[in-house]
C-alpha cells in the first residue's frame, strides 16, 4: 500500500486517566482507562503503519480516528474477550471491526483484549474502502 502520511487520533469519549470497569467475567473484573486502551489501539496501528513504511505524522492532511466502543469478556470452557475498534477516516467514513481472542487464563484476559485490538487492525489493514482513503482514490 502507498500512502501519503497519516495522523492516528485517539477518539475515546472518556478523559484520560480515568479508570472504569471495561468488562466482568465472574468475580473479575477488567479495570482500565478507556482513553489509555484506545492509546494502544492507536499505537498498535502505527507500528503496523511503520511496518509498511507508512508515514505517521500529527499534522498530515489524512487522519484516523480510533475509539473502542464495545468491550465483552465471557467465560465458557476459556475465556473469551471482544472488542470492537470504530474507526473514522478524515473524509468521514465510519468503519466497525470486530476482534476475538481466547486465552486460557483470567490472568490472561488483558491479553487477549490487546490481541483482540492486533485483531482489529489486522482488519481494517485489508479493507478497501480504508486502503482507499490512505491510498487518495477514496472518499
Amino acid at each position: 500500500m502507498r500512502s501519503e502520511p497519516v495522523a492516528l487520533k485517539n477518539g475515546a469519549s472518556a478523559a484520560p486517566g480515568v479508570e472504569q470497569v471495561i468488562c466482568q467475567v465472574g468475580r473479575i473484573d477488567v479495570n482500565t482507562s478507556v482513553f489509555d486502551f484506545t492509546n494502544s489501539a492507536v499505537g498498535t496501528a502505527k507500528s503496523a503503519f511503520q511496518a509498511m513504511n507508512i508515514v505517521v505524522d500529527d499534522k498530515a492532511n489524512k487522519s484516523l480516528e480510533f475509539s473502542i466502543p464495545k468491550v465483552v469478556c465471557d467465560k465458557g470452557w476459556r475465556f473469551n474477550t471482544d472488542v470492537t475498534l470504530r474507526v473514522k477516516t478524515g473524509s468521514g467514513l465510519v468503519r466497525e471491526y470486530q476482534g476475538t481472542e481466547v486465552v486460557s487464563t483470567g490472568y490472561q484476559i488483558t491479553a487477549g483484549l490487546e490481541l483482540a485490538v492486533v485483531h482489529c487492525i489486522e482488519q481494517m489493514l485489508k479493507d478497501k474502502e480504508i486502503v482507499a482513503y490512505l491510498e487518495g482514490s477514496g472518499k
